[in-house]
């Protein structure tokens, strides 16, 4: 591929991209971009890579999510929209949502359009596997272990821990109060519908009923590349009065009558059927080994001439006549289900040989979904929601075993999920399905997520304009602070972390420990990064549930049956909390409370959970769900849910620049500028907007979880629409994280009508009186859970070390930066000895290392010892020119290295050389950018490191991003972005696949015409080295030294290109600085 340049009048971005560069596999500059201006729309960070990706890609369109303002119609909106050649996709009025496409070139101009809320870019979203990391063990090796798993395991056991939220004895003591009634919304995988445990129910009149009512795949049939949905534009006529038939392609096939019919197929050797094997979304696989090995598996589906009946092929004979004529699964209660294989047997510990499904039919559009599960998720899920005799016994039950099911299958095969479809899905569960809880086992990380994005305002209009809650999984990227997963971060869904108790450690992972109850160490925390309280609420985080009958049973030391998996995380915990909360349902359209009320219930469930001891509020949010003491809070019929208090607290962070409101959020976050021993006074403002208020209301101030760092007022009086202030005070004495929740209470209302979480990081301090070091500090942190120390980073500094010595169990350590985002996520746990690492930092302020204990660990508190210090150099001259220069001719200079922060062993190295060019580009001024530029070229086999970077900038105060993708195959996959409020962007890339590459820079605010360069370096040892004699050795803070750097090309870097290397300052691996060493005219 030659180098070129190409021109985009396409895309003005209004905020810099930053993504996690581990999660998404990114190198990422993450220094802070200017705000937008405020009450503008923006795009989130992560929405403008996945546009960055569109534009590199070549595409025409984008796929956007709208929410409409409240008070503005859907119908205004699409209006304007259309304007701008957008095309509707999909609307719900009531939810004020809509899905369009809109020209690549327009997308901006749809940040300036009234009466949109908040808008992004559709996306996907991995459900994640939730199998144990690692192994159990053998129960033979742990002393008095639980009783095995049978048909008598009682209601309250530890492999399926619903008596941890009381649930279990809920239901004991109220046997009626058992999910009768209720509708559990499952959004997921898509449930199997011959599970066992998922086959019975109860209405309310107490009379066994089916427990999976309906069945939806609810994926997009042209945008989301899932082979189910069969296109039926095949017209076919059936003739013959004694034996109906019609050919195609040759083919003759028995129909079920004569007439017109509409054919497709259904590809079961599709690739994309084959997406994710830890997730057993391998269908295509599966279902291939129900048949011989010469079958095609390509199976006909035939439908009537209106598109409602459908005939599935599965014996591959030609021969529809002898099919099930199949209609949708919740049509008139029919209940229709095929079979892949002939075996249709539902009993508990059988390995089914077969494959079921569901049709869904779309006559508008002539397609044919062929509804499959894609995995064991959702079924999992469903049967801790709500199953039903596990084991074949009677007592071994889901959360609330009586309450019946909607299935809604949002993933594909891939394990991704599309935010779309998520969404709309959900809005099929609770509009039309009639769903009277949601559970959504799927979220994740994204970074300086605010709970104001596009998602997760449509969430908290769904809630609110349908009234239906939904329990969504707080994210598995824990145990670093503020690593809660969108959607849950939205204000009115409830965020589920994962906990677990030490007789379930004991039972599904053979482990023990002497604290009662636990967090695990992967559940996400809070707050978010405005300060929002969450997570919510935590629940039994480790399950023995249901999974296909097809699936061998996996998961515990000893074997489980066929059917059965134990998995664990928070998508366990949600289900936990979902099914509690039907419980909560079933009772109080039992008892005449009112059962479709989401404010009510959410503040029945979170007023009354029981507090962990051990765990801050930031962890476990209000505690652990208390079904019972919910419950005796709802039937009292006192509670005020609406009352419209809202809250504004200081923030101060790194990423603070990154969310809506700069500066401030509903709750005191001091992530940076506290030590222990200050003592500080933030002020928190509180209004009152109740609709049906007047007048003045006293709320009672209390504190929950305060370790002593906080105080303020007992109480407050609040008009109405009038804010008043409080001052919280916070005096940390020691370092780490503390957090407190505010709750404010009424006699008006039983509960707590709000609450406000307040979070400080008293980090450790470097010091020149330290040598920019801390002592050893002595740290322990029990089996299956992690403890976090906090260090401010001082400016100068370009490197963070960590020793972590005398190690007694068995561990592992984390390190996250200033913005929250991993930057080392350890390979795996070590027993004993020492674990340290150097990381480049990427900025001063406060950064994270966590210490996690396995497990595994041999004991049950590991202890430890853990010191830190800060690196820094400078290297001087900056850089060293070279021109002419000869092949084969040795060249030296001097530099002088200066060590400027802690002693450490360091020395003055050299790079490879690599063959560079420096390509110009230019951008016209422009505030918001409409423009991007694309410079493609080709990196050689044999490469060490690729570089691509931005310079030789006109105008300084210019801002330009920078994003790399390498071309595979056509597509461009995004590598790495550099993305800073500054026009100086730098990417680098070790050991690059040999291939063709893109760089895509884009504009975001050019007050001046301006004209850069943006320069490519592949490195290699062919074209030569810089080399120096210096020999590493410890050199204490302020001492400078000298070093004579020699290089020497080896080869031509090729027409019109320069050799280009580094002398470099280093300890270890990490690069402490830098000089650039230009080869020019190479001949």
């Amino acid at each position: 591929m030659k180098p070129r340049v190409r021109n985009f009048v396409a895309v003005g971005l209004v905020a810099l991209v930053v993504v996690s560069a581990i999660a998404a596999g990114f190198v990422i500059s993450r220094s802070p971009s200017k705000a937008a201006a405020p009450g503008n729309l923006i795009f989130s960070k992560h929405d403008r890579q996945l546009l960055a990706t569109a534009i590199i890609n070549h595409k025409s369109t984008v796929t956007l999510l709208v929410a409409v303002n409240k008070g503005t119609t859907n119908q205004s909106v699409i209006t304007q929209l259309n304007n701008l050649g957008a095309s509707l996709k999909y609307q719900d009025v009531k939810a004020r949502y809509l899905r369009v496409t809109v020209p690549i070139g327009n997308v901006t101009k749809v940040l300036g359009l009234g009466g949109i809320q908040a808008v992004g870019l559709d996306d996907t979203i991995n459900i994640g596997d939730p199998r144990p990391a690692t192994a159990a063990i053998s129960p033979e090796a742990v002393p008095n272990p639980p009783p095995p798993l049978g048909p008598t395991t009682p209601s309250a056991n530890p492999y399926m821990p619903t008596q941890d939220t009381g649930a279990a004895q809920f239901v004991t003591s109220n046997p009626k109060f058992d999910g009768r009634g209720v509708k559990v919304g499952i959004l997921d995988t898509g449930v199997d519908v011959f599970t066992p445990e998922l086959q019975k129910a109860k209405n309310l009149a107490g009379t066994d009923v089916r427990k999976i009512i309906d069945w939806k795949t609810y994926t997009d049939p042209v945008a989301d590349a899932d082979p189910t949905w069969i296109s039926m534009t095949t017209d076919v006529t059936a003739t013959n009065a004694n034996n109906p038939t019609f050919t195609f392609n040759g083919v003759t096939y028995k129909a079920p009558y004569n007439g017109k019919f509409h054919l497709g197929f259904f590809d079961a050797t599709d690739p994309n059927l084959n997406g994710d094997p830890a997730e057993d979304a391998n269908l295509g696989d599966q279902i291939a080994a129900l048949y011989p090995a010469t079958a095609s598996n390509i199976f006909p589906v035939l439908t009537s001439n209106d598109g409602y009946d459908v005939w599935v092929d599965t014996t591959q004979n030609k021969n529809f006549n002898d099919e099930k004529d199949m209609v949708e699964y919740a049509d008139s209660g029919h209940f229709d289900i095929g079979t892949f294989g002939t075996d249709r047997t539902i009993q508990s510990g059988h390995l089914r040989q077969s494959v079921p499904f569901v049709v869904q039919t779309d006559p508008k559009n002539k397609l044919v979904n062929i509804g499959i599960v894609a995995g064991s998720h959702a079924t999992h899920v469903a049967g801790i929601a709500t199953g039903r005799g596990f084991f074949g016994g009677t007592s071994y039950n889901g959360a609330a075993p009586n309450a019946q099911i909607i299935s809604v299958r949002v993933c594909v095969f891939t394990g991704n999920c599309t935010s779309h479809g998520l969404f709309e899905g959900m809005i099929y569960a609770v509009r039309d399905a009639g769903a009277d809880v949601v559970n959504m086992s799927i979220g994740g990380f994204n970074p300086f997520d605010d709970g104001t994005n596009v998602t997760e305002v449509l969430y908290n209009n769904l809630v609110e304009e349908y009234d239906v809650q939904i329990f969504i999984s707080a994210g598995n990227s824990g145990a670093g602070l503020s690593t809660a997963g969108e959607p849950s971060l939205a204000s009115k869904v409830i965020s589920v972390g994962a906990s677990f108790t030490a007789d379930t450690l004991l039972a599904n992972y053979g482990s023990t420990t002497t604290r009662a109850d636990n967090l695990f160490q992967f559940s996400s925390r809070g707050p978010r990064v405005d300060g929002g309280f969450k997570p919510d609420i935590v629940a039994p985080g480790s399950a023995v549930s249901t999974i296909p009958g097809n699936r061998p049973g996996e998961g515990l030391a000893v074997a489980l049956p066929p059917g059965y998996g134990m998995f664990n995380g928070t998508s366990m915990a949600s289900p936990q909390a979902a099914g509690a909360a039907a419980l909560l349902l079933s009772a109080s359209k039992q008892s005449g409370v009112d059962s479709h009320n989401a404010g009510n219930l959410r503040q029945a469930i979170k007023s009354t959970t029981r507090y962990l001891p051990g765990y801050q509020a930031y962890q476990q949010g209000n505690g652990l769900f208390n079904v019972t003491a919910a419950w005796n809070m709802l039937k009292r019929k006192h509670i005020d849910a609406y009352q419209a208090l809202s809250s504004v607290a200081p923030v101060s962070s790194a990423a603070d620049d990154f969310t809506a409101t700069p500066g401030t959020g509903p709750g005191i976050f001091l992530r940076e500028g506290v030590k222990a021993g200050d003592s500080l006074s933030k002020t928190v403002s509180f209004r009152r907007d109740d609709p049906k208020g007047s007048g003045s209301m006293k709320y009672t101030i209390t504190l929950v979880g305060n370790d002593g760092t906080f105080s303020a007022p007992s109480s407050i009086t609040l008009p109405m629409h009038t804010p008043v202030s409080i001052s919280v005070g916070i005096h940390p004495t020691t370092a780490g994280v503390h957090s407190v929740i505010m709750n404010l209470t009424t006699p008006e209302s039983d509960g707590v009508v709000y609450q406000v979480l307040n979070t400080v990081v008293a980090a450790e301090q470097f010091t020149a009186a330290s040598n920019y070091a801390t002592p050893g500090e002595a740290g322990s942190v029990n089996v299956a859970d992690a403890t976090e120390f906090f260090y401010n980073v001082p400016a100068g500094a370009t490197a963070f070390q960590f020793n972590v010595t005398g190690i007694t169990g068995r561990l592992k350590v984390n390190v996250y930066d200033i913005y929250g985002l991993p930057i080392y996520l350890a390979p795996g746990y070590q027993t004993g000895g020492t674990l340290s690492k150097t990381v480049a930092t990427d900025g001063p302020g406060v950064y994270e290392v966590e210490v996690d204990a396995s497990r595994a660990s041999p004991v049950q508190l590991s202890t430890f010892t853990i010191s830190a210090s800060v690196l820094g150099a400078t290297l001087s001259p900056t850089t060293w020119v070279q021109d002419p220069t000869t092949i084969g001719t040795t060249y030296s200079q001097s530099f002088t290295a200066t060590n400027v922060l802690a002693s450490a062993t360091m020395g003055v190295v050299g790079t490879a050389l690599g063959s560079a060019e420096a390509k110009p580009g230019n951008f016209a001024p422009c505030n918001p950018c409409t423009t991007s530029q694309e410079f493609d070229f080709t990196v050689p086999s044999g490469t060490t490191a690729l570089t691509v970077r931005t310079g030789n900038v006109s105008d300084p105060g210019s801002d330009i991003d920078l994003y790399l993708f390498q071309i595979v195959g056509g597509n461009a996959i995004p590598v790495a972005n550099s993305a800073s409020s500054s026009p100086f962007e730098t990417i680098t890339v070790a050991a690059p696949a040999a291939g063709d590459y893109a760089a895509l820079v884009l504009s975001f605010d050019i007050p001046n015409a301006m004209t850069y360069t943006l320069t490519d370096v592949f490195a290699s040892p062919n074209y030569g080295n810089v080399t120096s004699t210096d020999v590493p050795a410890v050199h204490n803070a302020g001492t400078s030294w000298t070093a004579t750097a020699s290089t020497k090309a080896l080869a031509s870097p090729g027409t019109g290109r320069f050799l280009q290397g580094f002398v470099q300052v280093v300890t270890g691996t990490t690069v402490l600085a830098a000089s650039e060493v230009d080869l020019k005219n190479v001949s």
